[in-house]
């Protein structure tokens, strides 16, 4: 293996001037919020030299790096002052976490999450700082194509009690997230004993704290307790038409307690942000499919404008302090534990009872559909989302387009018995059809939806029987 030297003195110019194995430039050198810094060290990517200069005078900043692997970066104390951790390195772009280094030759888990931050005593270096030679076997280790490891982060998911968000942390605890704590008031916008169940099956592997997004004091005080590296903001006052009936409820929620979050995340050092979206923001979109590039002229509900109100924050944010923001607009999210007030919800439980059903216009309007693990998927992609720029936005739909009359024939068919009709006028606020173009989120963050109508509307009428079984009522 090839050995990583370091040589007091002198600066590094930069990563254009590399031309080896081994690619490693100071970031941030001496720069410590309490000056203590003689120097620090970031390991970039496998596309530099075989040799690496130290300054012990300290380095300039990094502007960045794109390669293959990333390591999370080591320091190196002034004389008599204690080992710190290095925070901050300036971006990174490329494909694969990294592993880090350990005094004993061991390896140290790390991950494109905490990139720059949170690696305790390298130790290569004497007191004095004399040359040292290191051998790249026995204390650098990097492999490639690394999932993120969140075994080292701390994340936090608003609405975590819900839907989406019990899904998605379900998903963390599965792949040893780590430290994963929620945010959630379980208001009574549907039967709250739903939400309740949810934790109850999370179980205590998470920190729950019950509280309203929309309380900046209660947003400060879980940040400050939770120091988290990353933020999955799923909790939302949802629906269109609830939204023309209580605009202001959804402006308090979705814009305020959105920002509440964004800016508790810039005070305490959170990197990374991946946001709840909605299809609605496209409006009355005569382009279909839609796609993210698309321009938005209008919204046509108070819900739509909240959540694009939201984008917009994000982006600032993403622009003014370097939060990497990620916005991810969901179209018809579906399956198990959604929200009673919505379609396939409210059809199953009607059909089941023998009660007639709402339909609302002829059943031509058209939807795109998307079952819950699929979503899990992109949100899942998003938190790993590195490249790009520092605000990006994703369609995360289904990729199949399905009737109103359609998702009745299919509910039809999943319960057993068939629909009494009760034909309404179309709504004001509803849109004629969705369809997500999903090819840029196929291609950055790995979505691939392969759940189809078919297969999904039966889980949801097995876990709808399975609660009222238990007594709990989906309403």
């Amino acid at each position: 293996m090839a050995e990583v030297v370091f040589r007091e003195g002198g600066a590094i110019g930069g990563a254009g001037s590399f031309t080896g194995e081994v690619l490693a430039f100071g970031a941030g050198g001496g720069s410590g919020a309490d000056g203590s810094w003689m120097g620090a060290v970031a390991f970039l990517a496998i596309v530099g030299t075989t040799e690496v200069v130290f300054s012990e005078a300290g380095t300039p900043p990094v502007a960045g790096v794109t390669g293959a692997v990333a390591s999370r970066g080591c320091v190196v104390p002034a004389p008599g002052r204690p080992r710190r951790v290095m925070r901050t390195v300036s971006f990174f772009k490329g494909t694969a976490a990294v592993l880090g280094v350990d005094p004993g030759g061991g390896v140290f888990s790390g991950s494109l999450m905490r990139i720059g931050t949170e690696l305790a005593e390298f130790v290569p270096f004497s007191e004095n700082h004399t040359l040292a030679s290191i051998p790249f076997s026995s204390r650098l280790a990097f492999v490639s194509g690394l999932p993120v490891n969140p075994a080292i982060m701390n994340i936090l998911v608003t609405g975590g009690a819900g839907f989406i968000g019990s899904h998605t942390i379900e998903r963390l605890l599965r792949d040893d997230a780590g430290q994963v704590t929620i945010i959630d008031n379980i208001n009574d916008f549907y039967n709250p004993a739903i939400k309740r169940e949810n934790l109850k099956a999370l179980g205590s592997r998470v920190k729950f704290r019950e509280g309203d997004i929309t309380d900046p004091l209660f947003v400060a005080e879980a940040f400050d307790a939770g120091r988290f590296d990353a933020v999955i903001h799923l909790a939302a006052r949802a629906g269109v038409r609830p939204s023309i009936e209580q605009p202001e409820l959804y402006i308090d929620t979705n814009i305020k307690g959105t920002f509440n979050l964004l800016e508790a995340s810039r005070r305490t050092g959170v990197k990374h942000f991946v946001c709840a979206s909605s299809s609605s923001v496209y409006g009355v979109n005569k382009k279909v499919p839609f796609a993210e590039t698309d321009p938005i002229l209008q919204t046509i509900s108070p819900y739509a404008m909240t959540k694009m109100a939201g984008e917009q924050m994000c982006s600032n944010y993403g622009h003014l302090y370097g939060i990497k923001t990620v916005n991810l607009r969901f179209f018809t999210v579906y399956g198990p534990r959604q929200r009673p007030d919505l379609a396939i919800s409210k059809f199953t439980r009607l059909i089941e009872d023998g009660k007639p059903i709402d339909k609302y216009g002829d059943g031509t309007t058209r939807r795109d559909y998307t079952y819950i693990n699929d979503i899990v998927d992109g949100i899942i992609g998003a938190l790993n989302y590195r490249s790009g720029p520092i605000n990006d936005i994703f369609n995360l739909g289904g990729s199949q387009n399905v009737s109103l009359n359609e998702l009745i024939a299919t509910i039809e068919q999943a319960v057993g018995k068939k629909a009494a009709i009760n034909q309404l006028p179309e709504q004001p606020g509803d849109v004629p059809v969705t369809s997500a173009d999903v090819s840029k989120a196929s291609a950055l963050i790995g979505f691939k939806p392969t759940t189809t109508i078919a297969q999904g509307v039966p889980r949801y009428v097995e876990w709808f029987r399975d609660m009222r079984s238990r007594g709990v009522a989906v309403c």
